[in-house]
């Protein structure tokens, strides 16, 4: 019995099928399985083993084509590989045997893993193994890259068009202002120029004030010049470094520093 076993081994190997077996012996298939079954041979495995080394004796340059010949997913070839001591000359990626309509949908929308996952009610880990197993991974992530330069652009394109509605305010904002006076102009340039500090902007009749002031000052050619404790004390400023921080911010010069005495 056991020679008789390790010649229809050796027959199954060579083979790679019962077809030879089962003529030899003019037994049917499933009388000859239940034979083999009773001699403790895996028909099954043994086949798929057999094809396997034969695909590779053959020059099979990937799993992905493998899997096509053996008719099963890389996990079974990875067991049977592992069981059976055959060596894969080729990285054994992942790769599945069935589609999965539901998620080849999602996956031609260019959906994102973490949302097919959430839609799916599968792992992002089993999505993106289903992804790159099915060979659709290279069609997906382009699709990706498209959609996330469409959004990119449209992004860009909606702060383009914010940018410009907010210089044409501006322009009409300083339009109006001018009509007011220097003062009004001036305090609404200090409100829109970028500021490195974090101090709150205070009400706008305050910087409105501390300009007409100090326009004044210099319509009026006070003598002596007021200092900035009497600008910051005319415009309701308590400091007057405060006022002296806002004219030189956009490139007025004080009368005279603080603590300075007029003369």
């Amino acid at each position: 019995m056991k020679k008789e076993k390790e010649e229809i081994l050796r027959t199954i190997r060579e083979e790679a099928s019962l077809a030879h077996i089962t003529k030899k012996y003019n037994l049917r298939l499933n009388t000859l399985k239940g034979h083999l079954h009773k001699l403790g041979i895996r028909v099954s495995k043994e086949i798929k083993a057999a094809k396997i080394r034969k695909a590779l004796e053959g020059g099979v340059g990937s799993m992905r084509e493998l899997c096509s010949i053996i008719n099963q997913g890389s996990a079974s070839i990875k067991r049977i590989c592992e069981e059976y001591n055959i060596k894969l000359p080729f990285k054994p990626e992942y790769v599945v045997k069935d589609r999965i309509p539901e998620l080849d949908r999602l996956i031609a929308q260019f959906l994102p893993t973490p949302e097919i996952s959430i839609m799916t009610k599968r792992s992002r880990q089993a999505v993106d193994q289903y992804i790159r197993g099915s060979g659709q991974y290279g069609f997906w992530k382009a699709g990706r890259k498209m959609l996330i330069e469409e959004a990119r652009n449209e992004q860009l394109k909606e702060k383009n068009l914010r940018e410009k509605f907010y210089n044409l305010m501006v322009k009409k904002v300083f339009q109006l202002a001018r009509k007011e006076g220097w003062s009004t102009e001036m305090a609404i340039y200090y409100y829109l120029i970028p500021r490195t500090d974090k101090r709150k902007l205070k009400r706008m009749d305050m910087y409105k004030k501390a300009f007409s002031v100090y326009e004044q000052a210099v319509l009026n050619d006070e003598k002596p010049k007021p200092t900035l404790e009497i600008l910051a004390r005319r415009s309701g400023f308590k400091w007057p470094m405060c006022i002296g921080r806002i004219y030189k911010s956009i490139g007025l010069k004080p009368f005279y520093k603080p603590g300075q005495k007029s003369r």
